[in-house]
């Protein structure tokens, strides 16, 4: 088992090919999908939460081939999973922002990367527009209550932005 700890930055409701309702956290960028309906209701985005994983296969007995891709025992695609433990997970309290940087929050690194996490201490107001497919997608905080330094942060970030798609678009 793995222990883990992070913000909860969205919850999905899904369907499982059974038509069994599941949940799908993001926690410090990576989904992990819950089947158990107490933790789907228990927890919410922003909530900060620790959770153990454990490792599950394809089937019971995996035995793989030789090149990894198939499974002798059952067949399928040899899969290894990394599954939410639902009773491990528990509500943590925020990490505390390092002294002298508001910003920086100290983070135990995250599997085997590193987790960068920014705590947004005024324009905690935010929207997207744009897709990451197309023109690209724009991230933009500010403060609602002031609407004309949200305006200008907005055409700012546009500007970037369609420098950016220039730039790369020359390559």
């Amino acid at each position: 088992m793995t222990k883990y700890s992070g913000k909860i930055e969205a919850k999905e409701i899904k369907i499982a090919k059974n038509k069994q309702e599941y949940v799908c956290f993001t926690i410090a960028e990576k989904k992990w999908n819950c089947f158990d309906a107490i933790t789907n209701k228990e927890f919410n985005v922003g909530e900060y939460v620790g959770f153990e994983s454990e490792l599950k296969y394809c089937c019971k007995n995996p035995q793989p081939t030789d090149d990894d891709s198939k499974c002798f025992t059952c067949g399928n695609e040899y899969k290894k999973f990394e599954n939410l433990i639902p009773e491990t997970m528990k509500k943590i309290d925020a990490p505390e922002p390092a002294k002298g940087n508001p910003q920086a929050v100290p983070q135990k690194p995250f599997s085997s990367g590193e987790t960068i996490q920014r705590i947004i201490q005024e324009d905690r107001d935010s929207f997207e527009i744009g897709t990451p497919g197309k023109l690209g997608c724009l991230k933009i905080y500010l403060d609602f209550g002031k609407p004309d330094e949200a305006i200008k942060k907005i055409e700012n970030a546009k500007k970037v932005r369609d420098e950016a798609n220039r730039l790369l678009s020359l390559e």
